[in-house]
């Protein structure tokens, strides 16, 4: 059984003409439970991506098809909501409880300690802005997810300062920014709506919200908005980028509709080669002083 894709191609990517069906691949199937945030890392050359509930980092190299766990939150217990790639080409990775840590193949340290008022909220997918803030959205990280905890979205600055900027929202999704930073793309998954909002650069400020689409139960959560489908043999689509060093590789993550897996492709990487070139991701520019309790080198 197939299901499809829902691709919006003009927030992050030129629209080609007639652009040509494109083979579908496998690059890798680590059967993720919720595989999510996939980024192309640029010095790396290498696709990153997450499970959200086992807290574990997957790295995929197109080059020798290898695919290497580097983070296992079973060691500690801890979650990755979503992760940006910083300036320098460490990963920030937003966890739960609030805690925000700065990462790399040879040392770990928390930036942002976990708080009282984030406790039992996790972080539910992140973008970085041109000038390197990032905005983060939280939700409830155990069931039932019925609205009654909603969460934020919000702005992490330059000096790890959290503003709340949008409140009561259910599940903060399908973050997109449009190619001249004047507009901010905000998904509400459980609400099945997408907003547009127009964004100062300068003070990092939303304004003007405009109701920019809304989706039927049987479309699936949305993410984004349709422009063309590509079916995927798999019970549950989670999220995509662009990769490869001309941004014409597209990465698609995917989850486990409930374990044991429906499908034996359920939770793989998925990967496809197109015509259209990809926008790059923005680096985040994150650095706040550490707190001293929780820093840590591994």
């Amino acid at each position: 059984m197939f299901y499809y894709l829902n691709i919006e191609v003009s927030i992050k990517m030129h629209r080609p003409q007639n652009p040509p069906t494109a083979a579908l691949h496998v690059a890798s199937n680590p059967h993720c439970r919720i595989g999510e945030n996939p980024l192309w890392h640029p010095t790396h050359r290498k696709l990153y991506w997450c499970d959200i509930p086992y807290g574990r980092l997957y790295a995929f190299n197109p080059e020798t098809r290898a695919t290497e766990l580097l983070r296992d939150g079973a060691d500690d217990g801890t979650l990755i909501g979503g992760f940006t790639i910083q300036h320098d080409g460490a990963l920030l990775l937003f966890m739960h409880n609030g805690r925000i840590d700065r990462w790399t193949p040879d040392s770990s340290q928390t930036l942002i300690a976990p708080r009282p008022d984030h406790a039992g909220m996790r972080f539910n997918d992140v973008i970085a802005d041109p000038a390197g803030r990032v905005f983060c959205g939280t939700m409830p990280f155990a069931e039932p997810l019925d609205g009654t905890r909603p969460g934020n979205l919000y702005r992490l600055d330059h000096d790890g300062t959290l503003t709340p900027i949008l409140t009561n929202v259910l599940c903060s999704n399908g973050l997109a920014f449009t190619r001249d930073a004047r507009h901010l793309f905000h998904t509400d998954s459980l609400r099945r709506t997408i907003t547009r909002f127009d964004y100062d650069l300068t003070t990092g400020t939303l304004s003007n919200p405009t109701p920019w689409t809304t989706t039927r139960e049987q479309d699936g959560l949305p993410d984004g908005r349709e422009q063309r489908r590509i079916a995927l043999p798999t019970s549950r689509v989670s999220s995509l980028t662009f990769g490869g060093d001309d941004r014409r590789t597209l990465f698609i993550t995917t989850a486990t509709e409930e374990p044991p897996a429906t499908h034996i492709l359920d939770g793989a990487l998925f990967m496809t080669h197109l015509t259209t070139q990809g926008a790059s991701e923005f680096p985040s520019r994150i650095a706040p002083p550490i707190a001293p309790e929780f820093a840590s080198t591994s």
